[in-house]
């Protein structure tokens, strides 16, 4: 496919150095990235009408064959242009994204102290059925693979309670039971069990469903991101959990139980030692928390193409992808947040509590979070999708001349026009 013939406007962004509107130009046409074979080990060609090369891609930038002559060096002009591409506009392109990173700290801050604390306050006026999921899908208890006397046990309960707790899940995701062992889900001991930093997450027997309810122990901030963002993605259609209830003064909300594996935890098994628990392991002695979640994720890798396939891989992004085509970011992506259902082998992203912020933070600040989430999924599944620094690390890559050929070539563009 011609590239630069379906975006003329690409070629000219990356020969001027201006990367931010080549990225969103090619942020606003995927199916042509792709189809360009962006990431992979062929080379994107162009050719002219009459046949000749007309550019090619060396790291996924495009760069045109041109030779410089003397009309296109305009004394002066030609260096004050060269000037501005390569110092001036490259530095206010990181003064601006330092500064949004700034900004959106600051918002951040806004939320929890004062923007959490009304909103939960106006749901309270207007009442949670807004808030709840359209079409939930629940788990029926029978499908948790009980034993007979744990089922019998649990539906005695019921007769008695709305509401059975089954146990709560600690850190790792492990299931303290207070039925004993269930098939299919890790079980751990009580003096094993590892208490989770932010949240309570309780395995619950609502009627018939098998539930899951988290509790965010007053913290504001993060419930509302989260009840927020699942409500705008469930009504975007994303594979994120549904909203079954929610309480409102406790900072409480209730989803369904998704039966499978969490990918963490399906790598620890593979041989990995990135759990939490394992933070104590030799490996990880005297290491800064920076470090050891470097290193968890180099474990991690070893193994990743021994557990899941590249298809897999591809659902996962596209997932996320339809996150951030909802106007959510993740903020949180890591092995732990994404669950592998059973039966569909299909990937559910879940976890919400550091989505990005309620409040309209605007496309470029947005765009930030969009490449810190890409950023991360790349890091953890050994990927290349486009962000802004991808582009702009390979334009640096390149030499010297050849950034000032690209110039001169956009130089003699002006001229002739």
């Amino acid at each position: 496919m011609d590239i630069l013939q379906l975006l003329p406007g690409l070629s000219l962004d990356l020969r001027k150095g201006n990367l931010g509107q080549a990225y969103g130009c090619l942020r606003q046409y995927p199916e042509v990235v792709s189809s360009s074979g962006y990431g992979s080990a062929s080379t994107m060609s162009c050719t002219t009408n009459s046949g000749k090369p007309e550019a090619e891609s060396v790291s996924g930038v495009i760069l045109l064959p041109y030779k410089v002559t003397g009309r296109s060096l305009r004394g002066c002009a030609f260096v004050t242009q060269i000037v501005c591409t390569s110092l001036i506009s490259r530095g206010l392109a990181v003064a601006a994204r330092a500064t949004g990173w700034i900004v959106l700290c600051l918002m951040f801050k806004f939320e929890g102290c004062v923007l959490a604390p009304a909103l939960i306050a106006l749901w309270r006026i207007t009442g949670k059925q807004h808030l709840l999921s359209r079409r939930p899908g629940t788990v029926s208890i029978n499908s948790l693979a009980l034993e007979p006397h744990q089922l019998e046990a649990l539906k005695a309960e019921t007769q008695n309670k709305p509401r059975v707790e089954i146990g709560q899940f600690d850190g790792d995701g492990f299931l303290l039971s207070k039925v004993g062992p269930i098939r299919g889900i890790p079980s751990v001991a009580p003096k094993d069990f590892l208490r989770r930093s932010r949240t309570t997450l309780r395995l619950v027997l609502l009627g018939d469903s098998v539930v899951v309810e988290k509790d965010f122990r007053g913290a504001k901030s993060s419930f509302v991101r989260e009840i927020a963002a699942l409500r705008r993605l469930n009504e975007a259609g994303c594979r994120v959990p549904a909203i079954l209830d929610v309480d409102l003064r406790n900072c409480t909300f209730t989803m369904p139980f998704i039966r499978g594996i969490v990918l963490r935890e399906a790598l620890a098994k593979a041989g990995a030692v990135l759990r939490d628990r394992d933070v104590g392991h030799p490996q990880y002695r005297g290491l800064s928390p920076q470090l050891s979640r470097l290193k968890r994720i180099k474990e991690a890798r070893k193994v990743l193409h021994n557990v899941v396939d590249q298809d897999l891989v591809d659902k996962a992004y596209r997932a996320l992808q339809q996150i951030h085509s909802a106007g959510v970011a993740h903020m949180d992506l890591q092995y732990g947040n994404i669950v592998i259902e059973e039966g569909s082998n299909e990937p559910w992203i879940i976890d919400f509590g550091w989505a990005s912020p309620i409040c309209c933070c605007g496309k470029f600040l947005f765009g930030l979070l969009r490449d810190h989430d890409t950023e991360e999924f790349d890091l953890r599944f050994g990927t290349r999708h486009l962000t802004y620094d991808t582009i702009r690390g390979a334009f640096k890559e390149l030499e010297r001349p050849k950034r000032n050929l690209i110039c001169a070539r956009v130089l003699r563009g002006k001229a002739e026009a």
